[in-house]
């Protein structure tokens, strides 16, 4: 029986041309050289480490597995390269990175800190990397690093960081400072991280949040509060259907559906016949998420507005940031399907419209 490697899949053919060399080289990970792929006349490192990776079982146990598990992160733009979504897929660098935890208790933080290197990531490679420390690092360990972060980046990914914040520091009055900014997304995913958290301050918070003028804002905070079981859950939601915005008809239409409450139906189904046409398409997707007895007939399979089918388990990981509620529903944050990623005239972004 092959076992798995930290590599997740077979060599290619370059990568098995170099293999027989890099073992030649690695006759003691500890004195070999950290230029090794140079030394070999190797095009490019991603040699290497591919090689190394293979080399690597799930989970590192030996001496010698941990010892070319040291060799990997030692070696100059191992972190860029592990960061590279076309390069290792989440999956694939959650599976590596809970390994590398093991020998390496600050890999997490090392590879936080490899944002901040000399190379200038883009915005799709940190939001790629911080979805993944959402899932692999606990507690409150990225903090400081975090911090950083959401003091230098762009407002896309300082919505991203304060989730992942707000998720970890135990302090009401960084929430309310958050929740204070004028950017939208950042009082949107801030309300999201607390989701499921019963508390009359986080009631509270949920509560003045409807009043915003942000429809994905105001999503988020009456899902907040359908998870707690709050009573002003319909009128809040009725009020949103009734709003002069199609973005906020289109929100409610879409947090009715992530329900599955039978009560909503009738609003629901009204909501097909509204004046805007991605308040209709938000609405015949949300009752694609009933039972095709309770609502119409569900398609064969739900796609997002790339085309790309969406998938309609919940089987993600617990702690991701980006797509659940720890236990509780899919999140609200913006993907394919998101009602909240529209154009001002009311139409999907890149449907019809260049947004």
């Amino acid at each position: 029986m092959v076992m798995p490697t930290l590599l997740g899949r077979a060599l290619t053919l370059d990568e098995q041309q170099v293999l027989e060399p890099v073992l030649n080289g690695l006759t003691d990970p500890r004195k070999a050289s950290r230029n090794l792929w140079r030394e070999l006349n190797l095009p490019a490192p991603g040699l290497l480490f591919a090689a190394v990776l293979s080399l690597i079982q799930v989970p590192p146990g030996s001496p010698e597995q941990r010892a070319l598990c040291d060799y990997l992160l030692s070696l100059p733009g191992f972190f860029p390269h592990l960061s590279n979504p076309e390069v290792f897929s989440r999956p694939d660098l959650v599976r590596i990175g809970r390994a590398l935890l093991k020998v390496d208790p600050r890999f997490d933080a090392r590879l936080a800190a490899s944002l901040f290197s000399e190379r200038d990531p883009d915005t799709s490679t940190i939001l790629h990397v911080l979805a993944v420390l959402d899932e692999i690092s606990p507690g409150g360990r990225l903090t400081l690093t975090l911090t950083r972060l959401l003091r230098d980046c762009s407002p896309a990914v300082a919505s991203k960081v304060a989730m992942l914040l707000a998720r970890r520091v135990s302090n009401p009055n960084w929430v309310e400072r958050q929740l204070s900014s004028r950017d939208p997304r950042l009082r949107a995913n801030v309300l999201e991280s607390l989701w499921g958290v019963d508390t009359p301050e986080v009631r509270a918070r949920l509560t003045r949040a409807i009043r915003d003028g942000n429809n994905r804002v105001v999503g988020n905070a009456v899902f907040g509060l359908h998870l707690l079981r709050d009573n002003n859950v319909g009128r809040h939601l009725q009020g949103m259907l009734e709003h002069a915005q199609p973005e906020f008809r289109a929100t409610a239409a879409w947090v009715i559906g992530k329900t599955r409450e039978r009560g909503y139906l009738d609003s629901l189904k009204r909501a097909l016949q509204d004046r805007n046409e991605a308040v209709r398409e938000s609405a015949r997707r949300a009752l694609a998420n009933y039972p095709a007895e309770e609502g119409s007939a569900k398609p064969a399979e739900s796609t997002d507005r790339h085309g790309t089918p969406t998938p309609s388990r919940r089987d993600e990981p617990l702690n991701n940031v980006f797509t659940s509620v720890p236990g509780e529903l899919p999140s609200l944050s913006p993907r394919g399907e998101d009602p909240f990623d529209l154009n001002l005239d009311g139409t999907y972004k890149g449907k019809g419209s260049k947004g």
